[in-house]
């Protein structure tokens, strides 16, 4: 049985940004995902149970995910499920689900996002396994460049994500409930169906 999966769902808690002695950039961030599914009996929409993951990431992707995912957004992600075994001050044990991300990107079937290519190449080197200790990472300063217009995410029940319908300003970035994304002095506004996107840039 492979221990790599792939989830979808939506990030419960703001990615933190370390660092490990040795430099390596370590990101980690909660995940929650609930299936959801038609029920033709009923003509509705069920949910199951909401299920938690705690994600981490190195290297550039831990920096690549620090600016730009943020606390619910959707997230599709793929990488190797550790489950970890624990024991509570009074004794009894628990569980927790890790993932260590190998791949993670926003769920386009909620909105929109505008890609901007990495230019560090020193973050180009492979990852080291010895390395991916996060309990001895240090903070590192986030500093988001996220530029999305998502569209309004189902409502979950019981302890899944809130809902937010409201837009949402994210370390300078904007985007208006009509679709305008704001960025320092510079605006855009994605191109209408059937619009030619380069001809209404110019205009």
């Amino acid at each position: 049985m492979s221990d790599i999966v792939t989830i979808r769902g939506f990030a419960a808690t703001r990615p933190e940004l370390r660092a490990l002695p040795s430099g390596v950039p370590v990101a980690s961030f909660r995940v929650a995902s609930t299936p959801r599914w038609f029920d033709a009996a009923s003509g509705t929409w069920q949910q199951g149970r909401t299920n938690w993951y705690t994600v981490t990431a190195f290297r550039r992707l831990a920096k690549n995910i620090a600016a730009s995912i943020d606390k619910g957004h959707p997230v599709l992600l793929t990488g190797r499920l550790q489950i970890k075994q624990f024991t509570h001050k009074d004794g009894s044990s628990g569980s927790s689900a890790e993932i260590d991300a190998q791949s993670i990107g926003v769920d386009l079937g909620y909105g929109t996002c505008i890609f901007e290519r990495g230019v560090e190449r020193r973050d180009l080197a492979p990852q080291n396994q010895n390395e991916q200790h996060p309990e001895h990472a240090e903070p590192i300063t986030r500093n988001s460049i996220v530029r999305m217009h998502p569209e309004t995410a189902p409502e979950t029940e019981g302890d899944g994500p809130a809902r937010n319908n409201a837009a949402y300003d994210n370390n300078g970035v904007h985007c208006d409930n009509d679709g305008t994304f704001e960025h320092a002095d510079t605006r855009t506004r994605p191109a209408a169906a059937g619009t030619d996107s380069k001809a209404q840039a110019a205009a």
